[in-house]
């Protein structure tokens, strides 16, 4: 018997981490793209605007005048935009879904910046640009956690370790979320550090079985980065471990637009692919070099989609990405809010079985993320008691992760 489903989690709790992201982050977020960037007056006000509406204002159909044009928005995006504001409309933004409040709040804060008006000097240009490169090239950042990485993964000859490492590299570069300035702060050095202790859900030998027999693997992106970087990491191993003569495919599943800050899109892999390629580090260039040419050659594919960067769940994906994702081996699901959408953010008890909830996903997946957020399944009812007793924000402060085997 399939299970009612619990309610959304809520900007209304204002006790809940979804209230404080609003109330608190968001706003800040918007200070952060208004003092990296030279903006005119116009589009400032905008943002002042948006800052002054998230607190006071409510929900309102911004696309009335906005073009179609493909470049900016394709009229499916705008159909399915305009269905769910309307659900919403005239609501404030502390009486809707956590999930949708979010989405919502990245729409429009590019509206606001000008990013899809041709006239505001910021036409398709990143608002986060200088955060993401900060990120990938400043001390400890991206480029030094690849050459930790090269130096702590050196023994190619036995694969299953190998993939352990750059698997676990992954996880916890996932703690790295620019949309969380507190959380990203303090995890600056936690990268290359051993925390299996830390793990709630550890299913990698398994995953490693499955990642090792797939001839096409999906990975749905999070952030760029130091993220980024530890996902290329794992594929270019993946490569590496599987031989010359092997017929596997990796499909990068990004952002079509900026999103939760530093969401990768797809001009976040080139550009940490030609900083790899043009370090001084021999061993970090030519990681970019076969990064580089795998892509050259079609064996990693790039796809951005508007659903990615929308306000559905995935029990509500397009056709066109369902039929794709139906075709891979395995999937695999990096971040938190890509496991929210997963569970479609809903008020799930801990020990729910993920595996009952997500039969509506077309493939056998992977789930790996850093915990972000209140929603999580498959932690059992004692175990969650113990959580709470050592640690209250368990949920919430990064500094537990979960890798996942859901398998069909």
């Amino acid at each position: 018997m399939k299970l009612k489903p619990p309610p959304c989690i809520s900007t209304g709790d204002t006790a809940s981490f979804a209230f404080r992201t609003i109330h608190f982050r968001k706003p800040l977020i918007i200070e952060q793209v208004l003092n990296g960037n030279r903006i005119s007056d116009k589009y400032t006000q905008n943002l002042k605007d948006l800052e002054n509406e998230i607190r006071r204002g409510t929900i309102t159909d911004p696309f009335p005048g906005i073009p179609d044009n493909p470049a900016v928005f394709e009229k499916s995006e705008i159909k399915t935009w305009k269905r769910e504001i309307k659900k919403h409309l005239s609501k404030n933004w502390f009486k809707i879904p956590w999930y949708f409040a979010e989405a919502y709040f990245y729409l429009r804060l590019l509206l606001a910046y000008g990013y899809y008006s041709p006239d505001s000097g910021y036409y398709i240009e990143d608002p986060f640009q200088h955060l993401k490169d900060r990120e990938l090239h400043s001390e400890k950042g991206g480029i030094d956690i690849l050459s930790g990485i090269l130096n702590t993964v050196s023994d190619t000859a036995h694969p299953e370790k190998v993939l352990k490492s750059v698997l676990l590299f992954s996880l916890w570069g996932n703690r790295i979320d620019l949309s969380n300035y507190s959380i990203a702060q303090n995890s600056k050095t936690d990268t290359l550090r051993s925390e299996d202790s830390n793990i709630l859900i550890d299913n990698t030998e398994q995953i490693i079985d499955e990642i090792l027999k797939a001839d096409r693997i999906d990975f749905l992106m999070d952030n760029a980065g130091q993220e980024l970087v530890c996902d290329l990491s794992l594929i270019r191993y993946l490569f590496l471990l599987r031989g010359k003569n092997n017929n596997l495919h990796v499909t990068l599943h990004v952002k079509k637009a900026p999103f939760f800050v530093s969401d990768t899109m797809k001009k976040d892999v080139t550009a940490t692919v030609k900083a790899f390629g043009e370090n001084k580090q021999d061993s970090i260039r030519e990681t970019g070099r076969v990064l580089a040419q795998l892509i050259a050659d079609g064996r990693i594919r790039i796809e951005d989609h508007f659903f990615w960067n929308g306000p559905l769940y995935f029990t509500d994906m397009p056709d066109d990405l369902f039929k794709s994702l139906s075709n891979s081996n395995f999937v695999i699901i990096k971040g938190d809010a890509n496991y929210r959408r997963l569970l479609s953010d809903r008020k799930w008890n801990p020990w729910e079985k993920m595996k009952e909830l997500t039969e509506y996903f077309p493939s056998a997946f992977a789930v790996l993320r850093t915990m972000k957020s209140e929603i999580v399944t498959d932690i059992d009812k004692n175990v969650v008691r113990n959580l709470f007793a050592v640690d209250k924000d368990w949920m919430i402060n990064g500094k537990r992760g979960i890798i996942q085997l859901i398998n069909r």
